[in-house]
């Protein structure tokens, strides 16, 4: 399947005791939810961890996340998954809702794009990193409304990091450049 089998082992060492029939059981799951055969190397490479996931308690729940939560069709699921395969190592309750519902509260309203474009923002530590982004916008002088309006313009802003994105720029733009927060 393409998969580096080393990097896999190190990353899930549980692999090292789990049968070829399980592989095969969560293979034939992902096939029958419109995952492609070329598209499982890539997942797993990124995701080892899937391939000893617990259909019933791991994986059904993120395609009823996507379907019920995300309004996402099940055709469809191929082109979000291949976009995010970590939503499939994500646990619906305690990180999937959880960021989705704090990016309703800031203003998220196109289901579509986040699926589609932006899911791992749905991946994302809502105290670890959504949170702290917003609150460093805030601290170099932008409004709490401002710093909103910002991410829900530009999500990607949310995927860059404070110390090597965010610092650095703003100091360059500041001060190098001398220009002013409202630019």
């Amino acid at each position: 399947m393409g998969v580096d089998s080393g990097k896999a082992l190190s990353q899930n060492p549980c692999l090292h005791t789990t049968s070829l029939d399980s592989i095969h059981s969560i293979i034939t799951f992902l096939e029958s939810k419109g995952i492609h055969q070329k598209d499982l190397g890539r997942i797993f490479g990124m995701c080892p961890k899937i391939l000893t996931s617990d259909i019933k308690t791991e994986l059904n729940p993120v395609f009823n996340f996507l379907s019920y939560d995300l309004r996402v069709p099940d055709q469809h699921y191929r082109k979000v998954i291949n976009k995010c395969p970590r939503l499939l190592i994500s646990s619906v309750r305690d990180q999937l809702k959880p960021a989705l519902f704090y990016l309703q509260r800031l203003g998220f309203r196109d289901l579509h794009a986040l699926a589609y474009q932006d899911p791992v923002l749905l991946v994302s530590s809502v105290e670890k990193t959504l949170i702290p982004k917003l609150d460093f916008l805030v601290s170099i002088g932008f409004s709490r409304a401002d710093a909103v309006g910002m991410v829900l313009r530009c999500p990607g802003l949310f995927t860059f990091s404070i110390e090597n994105n965010f610092k650095p720029k703003f100091e360059y733009f500041a001060k190098e450049m001398e220009g002013s927060l409202e630019e």
